[in-house]
């Protein structure tokens, strides 16, 4: 069913507990002319003495940075946008450093309660919020723990219910949704509307209504699309919790990012690199499409929260103080919360128990047989087409019912970056990923070691692939062959049948070509190198050889353990029906599926050279056979990576083609090719088919070579 909850009316209010709103106080003058005096000496000496011209400049800079606000003065950054003296100040810094550290007086109709001032950055620039939950999504104070509140609550029979505000002399904003008056499960945004502004010797009083919105809990096993709403932990983007305005805001850094390859400075949460002064200035000329968020440009799936709590303004009223002269001039604000009577109730008209039931009995009623005996008839029918159809029907079913979820297209942008064929790619060129480092460059350092990650993370390569397999006794150990008899020489032609005390002190850069300088190379553990590559910001492509049950449990659990493997790491594997497990146990992991022609008719394929040592290469009718099963084999891998969600594929560099790779692209599947090793072949793969490879050695590479040539002539100067 399409539409398959319902909202109905509940009035049992006379045992309600309501949730005082969120109140958000924003300054309309932030900026301290003294402590600004000190920051515009402190960042470019600078006096009001020594230039006054200068100075009136750049404490214009600084009322810009400290005032901002997506309604009012973004578009005003284009005035710094050329001037290197302000790119690379931290704006955040300096609007928290100029900010006035005033505390704003707080009444509350429960006197036993106390509520505190949480500094926080939103889209109208450096704010103060009270009794809010959201507000740690947007806390200031990284030195310090976010520590939550009570909320402040009001039962039926409480008798009044509200929050004076006593401002001094101090001019402020308020805002609807918290001084922007709003849900405690929310934030205030750029669309936000305010109260308005209270100004010295005004008081201003407001009645707020309340209608909540509760959710059954059967509501949750629909789809969002389906209920039209989304709960706290169904996010979306960076910000590991769900709201209307968490929503548009993440969308907003995702448009900015796009336009402008960085992120406003007061958005503290969300993906890629704060804003400086240059990045500003674009942000302000793509303002509006930020505020409005074009559906057709922006494609944000932000709907209302499943259970929430909206606040409208029910009457308002501004009055002039009379003070005496002994008495400070004050701005006052109250907020009163008007009891409820009613509140609203999601639920779900038709379960699927239901609605299997009334299409039971709606099929008696027309048809003269139950539900059941259609399905009996349908399976009986299918039996009698010929054979093979039936069981083409039947597999096509299976197909679209058992096949697994994408993950967050958000951790698979931040894996692979922008595509190269799109315009984020050419305005964020150094976020493309070309290069993937095979094994950790093998030809270059002994493959799938520590020596081989440092060796990757020592020329800024910073994403790596690397292959896992278990031993006898459950340890998870990065290698490719079954056995070690071509890394080492010996006759160890399977280390699954021994423990990691037997294998780990084996000289594994025995017969490396650059065995000189890698001496005494060992086996590493899975879980050490995770822990290296995501200390350094390095993200992985993990290759799981073989099919055993405890390399998929430790796969799963290395994720349970280090949750930031979901975006920065790719599980990719030969076998469809491994990857299928890891993936049905946990969804969120983003997947691929590798390739290689003739893996039936030949028993090795050399990254190389291509496929040898044929299977029954002596028996030519056999070996059709076997060719045949290539054939179909190279058409169901396809249907395997759709089945299993995969988000990239690996192909062998050549059967790789334009074609290939538009194909894959046009249903938003990566598409990455290995093993690409000649310097002729990457810049095939750079400036032709636009995909990234893997790369057993980083010599050739033109981002590698350029910096070897920067060292070099740099020890040359310094000689």
């Amino acid at each position: 069913m399409s539409e398959p909850v319902v909202v109905s009316l509940q009035r049992d209010y006379r045992n309600w507990w309501t949730t005082f709103p969120a109140i958000t106080a924003c300054f309309l003058e932030r900026v301290q002319p003294e402590v600004a005096k000190k920051e515009i000496e402190r960042l470019w000496n600078v006096t009001e003495d020594s230039d006054a011209e200068r100075f009136q400049y750049y404490y214009g800079f600084i009322e810009q940075v400290a005032d901002v606000s997506f309604r009012t003065n973004l578009q005003n950054f284009w005035k710094y946008q050329s001037d290197n003296t302000v790119k690379n100040i931290d704006l955040l810094d300096l609007a928290r450093s100029v900010h006035p550290n005033v505390t704003l007086g707080v009444t509350l109709s429960q006197t036993n309660k106390e509520v505190q001032w949480i500094p926080v950055m939103t889209e109208e620039g450096l704010c103060f919020t009270l009794n809010s939950v959201y507000a740690e999504y947007q806390f200031l104070l990284k030195e310090t723990e976010w520590n939550q509140q009570e909320l402040l609550k009001c039962h039926y029979h409480s008798g009044q219910c509200f929050v004076t505000i006593n401002s001094s002399s101090n001019v402020v904003r308020i805002l609807h949704k918290e001084y922007f008056v709003h849900s405690p499960f929310d934030i205030a945004t750029a669309i936000s509307n305010p109260t308005g502004e209270v100004m010295p010797n005004e008081e201003l009083v407001i009645d707020y209504k309340v209608v909540e919105i509760q959710a059954a809990a059967r509501v949750k096993t629909l789809t969002p699309e389906q209920r039209r709403c989304r709960y706290p932990d169904e996010w979306y983007g960076a910000i590991k919790a769900y709201s209307f305005g968490l929503c548009q805001m993440s969308c907003r850094n995702r448009m900015a990012l796009m336009f402008c390859g960085c992120r406003p400075y007061f958005n503290i949460k969300g993906d890629g690199d704060v804003c400086d002064a240059h990045g500003m200035a674009c942000i302000g000329r793509n303002v509006e499409i930020l505020i409005n968020l074009p559906k057709n440009l922006a494609k944000c799936p932000c709907i209302p929260q499943c259970a929430e709590l909206n606040y409208y303004s029910h009457t308002k009223k501004v009055s002039i103080r009379n003070e005496t002269l002994d008495e400070e001039a004050a701005a006052i604000a109250r907020y009163n919360l008007m009891p409820p009577k009613f509140r609203l109730h999601r639920d779900v008209i038709f379960s699927l128990e239901d609605l299997f039931a009334s299409l039971g009995g709606t099929t008696a009623l027309f048809v003269g047989a139950s539900l059941l005996t259609v399905v009996e008839t349908a399976l009986f029918i299918i039996r009698l087409l010929p054979f093979g159809l039936d069981v083409g029907v039947l597999s096509v079913a299976a197909y679209f019912i058992t096949r697994v979820r994408k993950p967050d297209p958000n951790n698979v942008l931040n894996i692979f970056g922008p595509d190269p064929w799109t315009k984020e790619s050419e305005l964020n060129p150094e976020k493309v990923v070309r290069c993937i480092a095979h094994r950790g460059a093998g030809l270059d350092a002994p493959e799938n070691t520590m020596q081989a990650f440092k060796y990757c993370v020592d020329r800024d390569c910073n994403f790596i692939e690397l292959d896992v397999r278990s031993s006898r006794d459950g340890h998870l150990v990065l290698l490719h062959d079954q056995g070690l008899e071509r890394l080492t020489g010996t006759d160890i032609n399977n280390v699954h049948i021994m423990n990691w005390d037997e294998i780990k002190n084996i000289d594994i850069g025995a017969t490396h070509p650059n065995r000189q300088q890698y001496k005494e190379v060992h086996l590493c553990l899975f879980d050490e190198a995770i822990e290296f590559l995501l200390a350094n910001n390095v993200r992985m492509i993990i290759d799981v050889k073989g099919k055993d049950q405890e390399v998929i449990n430790g796969i799963v659990k290395a994720f349970s353990k280090h949750p930031t493997l979901y975006e920065n790491a790719v599980v990719t594997t030969f076998n469809p029906f491994v990857l299928y497990k890891i993936r049905t146990r946990d969804p969120d992991i983003v997947g691929a599926i590798s390739y290689r022609p003739y893996c039936f008719s030949a028993q090795d394929y050399d990254a190389e050279s291509g496929p040898h040592n044929p299977r029954f290469g002596d028996n030519p009718l056999l070996h059709s056979v076997l060719r045949a099963a290539d054939a179909a084999h190279s058409l169901l891998w396809r249907l395997s990576a759709r089945w299993c969600g995969a988000s990239a594929v690996l192909l062998h560099k050549d059967i790789v083609s334009p074609s290939e790779v538009q194909y894959w692209r046009s249903i938003g599947v990566r598409c990455a090719g290995w093993s690409v090793n000649r310097p002729l072949e990457k810049l095939y793969w750079r400036g032709v088919l636009k995909a990234p490879y893997l790369a057993s050695t980083l010599l050739g590479e033109p981002d590698v070579d350029e910096q070897r040539r920067v060292e070099k002539r740099t020890i040359q100067e310094m000689e």
